[in-house]
C-alpha cells in the first residue's frame, strides 16, 4: 500500500515538474520518499528539482542517495555537472554575503559579471531581483523575479517579493534594516519578516 501511494506522489511530482511547478513537485517528492525511500527515481527527480531551485546541498544528497540505491543511473551524470558549478557557487555566496552586509551594488556587479541569469537557477534570480530592488532598479527586479517564476511557477519567494514590492514600496533608507533582519532568521521565516518590516517601513516613511 505504501509503495503504491509513494508511486502516486511520484507521478504527481513528475507532472508538476514537467509544467515548471518545482516547489509543489518537491513537496510531493518529500511525501513520496517518506513512504518509499528506496525509490531511486524519486531521489533523482528530487535532485533535479533542487538543482533548478538552487538548493545544491539537498540536490547533491538526493543524487548520492539515488546512486547508493541503484549504481550506474543518470544521477552519475547529474553529479558531474553539479561539480562543475563549484566556482559559480562560490561567487553566489560572495554576492550573497555582500548583499547581507548592505553592499548591494557590489553584489550586483558580481552577479552581472559572472552572467548569473544565464544559469536559470531560481535562487540566483531571486537574489538578483532583491539587489536590483535595493538599489532602485525596480523594473529590473520585477523582470528577475518574473524569470524566477518562469522556472518555478509556484515559487513562494518570488511571489512574495513581487506582491510586497508592488503593494508596499519600501523606501531605500529602510532597506538595510530589512536585510539585517533577514540575515538573522531562517529562509523559511524570512517572507513573514519582510511583510512585518515592510508595513513598519511604510508607516515610518509617512512620519
Amino acid at each position: 500500500m505504501k509503495s503504491q501511494l509513494a508511486r502516486f506522489y511520484y507521478d504527481q511530482a513528475l507532472d508538476l515538474a514537467l509544467t515548471d511547478q518545482l516547489s509543489l513537485a518537491k513537496e510531493k517528492l518529500d511525501a513520496c520518499l517518506s513512504l518509499n525511500p528506496q525509490l531511486w527515481q524519486g531521489w533523482n527527480l528530487l535532485g533535479l528539482c533542487c538543482y533548478r531551485l538552487g538548493d545544491f546541498p539537498q540536490c547533491k544528497e538526493a543524487w548520492t542517495r539515488s546512486i547508493e540505491l541503484t549504481p550506474e543511473n543518470p544521477a552519475e551524470v547529474y553529479l558531474t555537472s553539479l561539480s562543475s558549478l563549484s566556482q559559480v557557487l562560490a561567487d553566489y555566496h560572495t554576492a550573497l554575503g555582500h548583499a547581507l552586509d548592505g553592499n548591494y551594488r557590489r553584489a550586483l556587479r558580481i552577479m552581472e559579471a559572472k552572467s548569473f541569469p544565464s544559469y536559470e537557477i531560481v535562487r540566483f534570480a531571486n537574489l538578483l531581483g532583491l539587489c536590483q530592488f535595493a538599489v532602485g532598479e525596480k523594473n529590473a527586479a520585477f523582470v528577475s523575479w518574473g524569470n524566477s517564476l518562469r522556472l518555478d511557477k509556484t515559487n513562494p519567494w518570488a511571489l512574495h517579493y513581487i506582491r510586497e514590492a508592488a503593494l508596499n514600496p519600501i523606501p531605500e533608507r529602510i532597506w538595510a534594516k530589512i536585510w539585517r533582519a533577514v540575515k538573522s532568521v531562517s529562509q523559511r521565516k524570512a517572507p513573514a519578516l519582510w511583510t512585518r518590516l515592510s508595513e513598519k517601513a511604510v508607516k515610518e516613511s509617512k512620519c
